[in-house]
């Protein structure tokens, strides 16, 4: 009986050793507990999609996009690839391209970036580096290389600012006019 005894304190040494080894031989990763983990929610992604502006039942503009993505807190988005077309009340439109965009859905401001090509119905084009669309005011500002087209004429500079319909447009730092420099 002293054997049978014997026996089962080595068998159950045994089996502890074995659980003991088994635990202990995984590398185990309990989360740090003085690690903060963010909140922040993750960003809606949509492919091949546009965002629109309306104002009193009129279209203000359209945004397409290859990727638009969203931050579900601030609904503020970033568009990549975008081509947008700006409508005028007097019916004719801006139409334009540029690589990426980000649209302030409390604003309702949009900064075009990375060159920026626009043409208006009407057949005037400009390119800019950056170009900023002030929702409330209804203006474009152009930043970096400005060139504006028109029939004939071309006017280039730092920095430009236009209507909507680039009816009025200003061109300021570096500023020159070429009559006739149209191509």
């Amino acid at each position: 009986m002293n054997k049978q005894i014997i026996g089962l304190v080595v068998a159950v040494v045994i089996a502890v050793i074995g659980v003991l080894y088994w635990a202990f031989s995984e590398e185990i990763h309990l989360p740090d507990p003085n690690k903060k983990v963010e909140d922040k929610p993750m960003a809606m992604s949509y492919a091949g999609n546009t965002i629109s502006e309306e104002k009193d039942g009129k279209k203000i503009w359209d945004l397409t996009a290859e990727t638009i993505e969203i931050d579900p807190t601030t609904k503020n988005a970033v568009l990549k690839n975008i081509q947008g077309i700006f409508y005028q009340e007097n019916g004719q439109t801006v139409t334009l391209t540029a690589p990426q965009a980000t649209f302030d859905n409390k604003t309702k401001d949009i900064t075009i970036s990375d060159q920026v090509n626009a043409k208006t119905s009407d057949g005037a084009t400009f390119q800019a580096k950056t170009v900023f669309w002030q929702g409330e005011k209804q203006l474009f500002l152009g930043e970096g290389n400005v060139i504006v087209t028109r029939e004939d004429t071309v006017l280039t500079g730092d920095k430009l600012e236009s209507d909507a319909g680039f009816i009025k447009v200003k061109v300021t730092g570096n500023a020159h006019i070429i009559k006739g420099g149209a191509k």
